[in-house]
């Protein structure tokens, strides 16, 4: 008989998985249902967080997810996109101190459009320029449901871009 846990969190900050442990770690998340999932710190490389992201897609549980600190670069924006637009029960995305860049805040802008279930999203520590915070600020024009919005520490020279875009969407309070 195989029995299935339901975990409400499920963390491994500063764990760095490794090796045959980050995949491993995958597949435990799909076969159980963990609700909060921080990967902090753990520099799991971009296969590895592919794989995560890839189970992701489909999975109904998980509504926190945590990826702060991974030095992920702009390429793994693509993945981040696809899973904003198929994972359905995704209330909080933790970005915060990766080097996305604008190039990767652009990508994962437009997936931002059309998501109707984030409620969260930090991407502060990113290295985001005037490009990536126009692209966020177009999609909080459209977003109704995002709520928070964290960009601390990053290369906001102008912030009026934000600022405009708060004028037309009230939904974001922080």
């Amino acid at each position: 008989m195989l029995i299935k846990y339901v975990f409400e969190g499920l963390g491994l900050p500063e764990y760095k998985l490794e090796d045959d442990g980050g995949l491993a770690f995958a597949e435990a998340i799909e076969r159980n249902k963990v609700t909060n999932l921080n990967l902090k710190l753990n520099h799991l490389g971009i296969e590895k967080t592919r794989i995560i992201i890839e189970l992701l897609k489909s999975n109904s549980t998980v509504i926190s997810f945590n990826l702060s600190s991974n030095d992920l670069l702009s390429f793994i924006a693509p993945d981040i996109t696809c899973l904003l637009k198929m994972n359905t029960s995704l209330r909080e995305l933790n970005l915060d101190n990766n080097i996305l860049k604008s190039e990767g805040v652009v990508i994962i802008a437009e997936a931002l459009k059309d998501n109707t279930t984030l409620r969260s999203l930090d991407l502060s520590i990113n290295r985001i320029e005037e490009v990536g915070i126009r692209a966020l600020a177009d999609a909080l024009k459209i977003n109704t449901t995002l709520q928070e919005l964290y960009l601390k520490l990053n290369n906001l020279e102008n912030d009026n871009y934000i600022a405009d875009a708060l004028k037309i969407n009230t939904t974001v309070r922080k």
